[in-house]
């Protein structure tokens, strides 16, 4: 069984997902669903593996991005059209 078809846990989710942000310089929403991608998970099942601050951090780039409505202070309020 090779690493990709390996299950992995929330905290060896988190240590990639900080590795390829900051090696690759990317944002988190990328580096998730890369690392996601790499174990054959699909986006939906990922939610499991974020951690709050994880999700704080997808939270502000999709305001930033005006992928939903909201601010970095508050909860978001829903999608942008």
């Amino acid at each position: 069984m090779t690493a990709e078809n390996s299950i992995i846990n929330k905290q060896a989710f988190r240590t990639e997902v900080l590795a390829r942000v900051a090696e690759f310089k990317t944002n988190y929403i990328d580096a998730v669903l890369h690392v996601l991608a790499r174990y054959g998970l699909d986006p939906e099942d990922g939610d499991r593996l974020l951690d709050a601050a994880m999700r704080t951090a997808i939270e502000r780039e999709a305001v930033a991005l005006r992928m939903v409505e909201g601010d970095d202070n508050s909860s978001l309020t829903g999608l942008v059209e």
